[in-house]
């Protein structure tokens, strides 16, 4: 599995989504799973270079037994204390670093205004102000150690979903997606945040995953951000399947690349397919060579910023006491 992945593949940043651990759900078994998967990935790559291993860490280490449990968002929210939730920040990365990982998915800088959406409990708040302040405290203490990256998410307008369901399109005025929805994201990069997640919905017609006005004209020129775009789950396949916006898998990804996505977040079955067609993209013109060096650079540039090169591996020996007793 690991050559096909790691080597075959020569996929750079693995994910255990919400749900997903070792057999022996144990903070010593997180940190020996990660390095035995670094360590492969170490020893079969040609330039020795380590993957990034990213978590759903959204209220506390929430997938690891035994870890401390935090207040889902919508609970720290109505605590109204940005100290809170840089201690939060600060104590979440601390136990997602201790058994491996270094890149946690969170926190979520959506508004809570539709109580229909089943993912209200992960905002902080209905105001933008507030959401920002909170969601920027949090970035910051769990990026004080400089070995965890928080995830500025879901970028843009994920909580207005037309219909109250999840990853559906959002169709709002320009003056309110600026205004109210847009302030939090911006106070997330402004706070350093060293990646995004895209939204896996559309906005006013144009799926996140390929709006290059998101992406890249908002996101970068107009807000200066530096760090790596990542998208959700299957969401550039989605640009074939579900919007129907490309004929093909290459030209989805042509799309989603081309918008500004540098990391695409596939499903395990998904592992070779999406490789295969972002090579045959850019064979075809469709994606140029300097494209895919940013894309490349951002995401070293983050596993250089993480210790990664100089620290790949952490010590299992310690995860338990680091993990049990934060």
């Amino acid at each position: 599995c690991m050559k096909q992945i790691l080597v075959d593949s020569k996929i750079g940043n693995i994910l255990s989504g919400g749900g997903t651990s070792p057999a022996q759900n144990t903070p010593r078994a997180w940190a020996e799973m990660v390095n035995a998967i670094q360590k492969y990935a170490m020893d079969n790559n040609r330039l020795r270079i380590p993957i990034s291993y990213g978590v759903d860490a959204v209220h506390g280490h929430n997938n690891v037994v035994g870890a401390t449990k935090f207040p889902q968002q919508i609970g720290l929210g109505a605590a109204w204390d940005t100290q809170l939730t840089w201690a939060l920040g600060e104590s979440t990365s601390r136990a997602v670093k201790a058994t491996g990982p270094n890149w946690n998915y969170a926190p979520v800088l959506e508004i809570a205004r539709d109580t229909r959406w089943g993912r209200y409990y992960e905002t902080y708040s209905e105001d933008p102000y507030l959401a920002g302040a909170l969601g920027s405290s949090f970035i910051q203490g769990t990026q004080k150690s400089g070995q965890v990256a928080a995830t500025d998410k879901h970028f843009a307008a994920y909580s207005e979903p037309v219909n109250g369901h999840d990853r559906v399109p959002a169709d709002v005025s320009q003056r309110y997606l600026q205004d109210t929805l847009l302030p939090p994201y911006k106070a997330g990069v402004d706070s350093g945040a060293l990646t995004v997640m895209a939204n896996s919905g559309a906005v006013n017609g144009v799926p996140a995953t390929a709006s290059h006005y998101l992406l890249t004209d908002l996101l970068r020129e107009q807000w200066g951000f530096k760090g790596v775009v990542v998208s959700d789950w299957d969401d550039v396949l989605s640009l074939q399947t579900r919007y129907h916006l490309a004929d093909n898998y290459a030209d989805a990804a042509a799309l989603a690349v081309n918008a500004g996505v540098d990391v695409a977040m596939l499903p395990p079955t998904d592992n070779q397919q999406f490789p295969a067609a972002l090579r045959q993209a850019v064979q075809a013109g469709k994606v140029s060579g300097k494209r895919i060096d940013q894309a490349v650079s951002r995401v070293l540039t983050l596993k250089f910023k993480l210790g990664l090169f100089d620290r790949p591996f952490v010590d299992p020996a310690k995860a338990d006491a680091a993990v049990l007793g934060a």
